[in-house]
């Protein structure tokens, strides 16, 4: 009792320090409902209703009697059977960026980063005392190998070449998980959504391995336990407004649906299959109209979980046509469109890379080809052929990958434009509602952060300048790179890990908690793009919480770009920050000089400081790596920075 009279006081505390009008944007229904979840596990509550289940013994699958193997590239299958013979030997990569070795089975509950175990793993998830004493450890690693990526690859290496060798592996594997992970027990069933995602899984190999009208009972029952989970745990993920509930909703509807035809008509738990199918149902449409914007944009605005996102909902589809399920209402589906429209235009389409912005964790959820984590190409490619019967790209890239596994890949025309969408590849445009200004110039294209106050911001990155000589991203964001570590969290999401002004060495909005900020940043003013004769210009301001004012205009010329800031009401400095791309760089006196852009930077007062320091960058979870980043610093005052960017051929 004591213990939750104290988690009433945090409570009370916390609430005072992010103010009513934070607490009005997070939303009020919101937070009780977080708030209660958390009481209910403090006080006991929730793991007394929450009861662990039996063991499932038994096989997942069987050998198939007849596989037919899809038409792959060669270099898509070295790649596949490359991936798949290094699970053999028990290395797993991680965050697609790191490869460890995890045994085979995997050491479920190690952490190959640190050596550490997670010590509560035989523990009730929901136990009041679950997790104290592995707080030094990242849970992301240990649910990251139990997410089962390693199943959709050692499937489709089966598929490819029928060396049985990957059938009984993914079988051993998936038998050594279910012991050792009873449901409820320990840290792989803690988050829904991670539920959420190894049922994706297991749906999905169970289509590629033709168990998919005749699964064993194995199979069954371990996606039944898992439908357990989400549906007893949904309401916190909907409480969230991210992409946990819209996941964990989809998970629901299509292993629902998936359980009550391949279930026997007179099972007793037929009534339990129909309510998770129309519960999902209901909550993936709620959340695809709310965390999906009418310009596409997604509520957290990052490629990242953007992509995660559209690759559930390309599942969704695909499944809903092999069960013959019921489309989404036309609403969503425009939603769903749209979502994919803003994918392709801010991929670079070469490379198939967008801009790192805002958080960062690896997720790369369904491993249908083999391109890298950086390329999003195969995602938005998969989601034209399912929403609007077209490809994107061309036939043949390695982006082509996902239509062969799923039998797409046929009598597809080229998507000549995506009508609905507000902006094209040669033309500059604002998507309001994400948030985001994207200028293009003759050889360049640029993207601009700017502050949207309806969901709650993950970094503090207002007025960011994303800029893209060719396919080369010359001035970056720098991703995440941890959410345990806070000194980490707090440099890769903080205002001086953003291509902006930083003012007095403080973020651009107060931090409260590990992943919130208060006083959100709004825009003061936000200017329509000038599409003149000689130049496109677009300018934009905020005020922050301590009354700083920053103004940035943007004009862009043929072969060069010019950044004005001005910027006022700040106590001590002002510090201008470009991060640029690896590579060689020289400073001569104001001028920064690259391989691929020049830059020169003046302001209107005299300057303390301007240098050439080292910086961080993050493309994955847990992967850092070395970046240069020219930094500017001045006195108090008004003043004005310029920085002129030219391009070079």
């Amino acid at each position: 009792m004591f213990k939750s009279f104290q988690y009433l006081l945090s409570v009370v505390n916390t609430l005072r320090k992010i103010g009513i009008r934070t607490l009005r944007k997070i939303g009020i229904r919101e937070i009780a409902y977080v708030w209660y979840y958390r009481m209910s596990i403090k006080s006991g509550l929730r793991m007394r209703f929450l009861k662990p289940s039996p063991f499932i013994n038994g096989q997942f699958f069987e050998v198939p009697s007849k596989l037919t193997s899809p038409l792959l590239q060669e270099r898509w299958l070295e790649d596949l059977h490359g991936k798949a013979q290094r699970l053999l030997e028990g290395y797993f990569e991680y965050y697609r960026a790191t490869e460890l070795f995890v045994q085979s089975p995997p050491r479920w509950f190690s952490d190959p980063f640190n050596q550490s175990c997670f010590a509560e793993k035989r523990m009730h998830w929901a136990h009041p005392e679950f997790g104290r004493r592995s707080q030094n450890s990242d849970i992301k690693t240990f649910w990251e190998v139990s997410r089962f990526s390693w199943l959709t690859v050692l499937t489709r290496a089966y598929v490819a070449s029928h060396h049985s060798a990957y059938l009984e592996t993914l079988n051993a594997w998936l038998s050594d998980w279910i012991s050792q992970n009873p449901l409820n027990i320990g840290p792989n069933w803690v988050c829904g959504q991670e539920a959420s995602i190894r049922v994706f899984h297991l749906l999905l190999s169970a289509y590629l391995l033709q168990s998919f009208e005749r699964p064993t009972e194995t199979l069954r029952l371990c996606i039944e336990q898992h439908c357990w989970k989400i549906s007893s745990n949904i309401g916190y993920g909907i409480a969230q407004n991210n992409n946990h509930g819209l996941n964990e909703a989809a998970a629901l509807y299509m292993a629902g649906a998936w359980l009550s035809r391949v279930s026997p008509v007179d099972s007793p738990a037929q009534r339990n299959y129909r309510d998770w199918e129309k519960q999902g149902f209901r909550w993936l449409e709620n959340r695809i109209q709310k965390l999906i914007f009418s310009d596409g944009g997604f509520c957290q605005r990052s490629p990242i979980y953007h992509r995660l996102v559209v690759d559930v909902l390309n599942l969704v589809r695909f499944f809903q046509t092999k069960l013959q399920l019921a489309d989404f209402s036309p609403s969503v589906t425009t939603r769903i469109r749209m979502a994919i429209a803003w994918l392709y235009f801010l991929t670079e389409p070469e490379t198939g890379d967008m801009p790192n912005f805002s958080d960062n964790d690896g997720t790369l959820v369904f491993p249908l080809s083999s391109s890298s984590l950086r390329d999003f190409r195969s995602t938005t490619q998969l989601g034209t052929a399912l929403f609007y019967g077209k490809r994107a790209y061309p036939q043949g890239g390695p982006y082509d990958e996902p239509l062969e596994w799923l039998g797409l890949a046929n009598e597809l025309q080229a998507l000549e434009q995506f009508k609905e969408f507000p902006i094209s590849k040669h033309h500059s445009g604002k998507l309001e509602k994400s948030g985001l200004v994207i200028l293009q110039g003759k050889n360049a294209w640029g993207v601009i952060s700017t502050p949207t106050p309806v969901f709650r911001p993950a970094h503090a990155d207002a007025l960011h300048l994303d800029l893209w000589a060719g396919s080369k991203n010359v001035l970056r964001d720098l991703g995440s790179y941890t959410y345990h570590d806070l000194d980490w969290r707090d440099y890769f999401s903080g205002t001086g890990a953003h291509n902006t002004v930083e003012f007095d060495g403080r973020d651009q909005m107060p931090r409260l908690g590990k992943c919130l900020y208060g006083a959100w940043t709004q825009m003061e003013t936000n200017s329509e793009i000038v599409d003149g004769d000689n130049a496109v210009t677009w300018s934009g301001s905020y005020v922050d919480f301590k009354g700083a004012r920053h103004q940035r205009t943007i004009t862009v010329y043929s072969h060069s770009w010019r950044i004005i800031d001005t910027c006022s009401g700040f106590r001590t400095m002002a510090t201008l920050r470009w991060h640029l791309a690896p590579g060689l760089w020289r400073l001569e006196g104001n001028r920064c000089i690259g391989e691929h852009i020049e830059l020169i930077v003046t302001c209107s007062r005299p300057v303390a400081r301007l240098e050439l320091v080292p910086g961080w960058e993050a493309s994955s979870y847990q992967s850092k790596t070395p970046i240069p980043v020219l930094e500017t610093e001045t006195g108090p005052e008004k003043m004005t920075f310029t920085t002129e960017i030219i391009l070079k051929a």
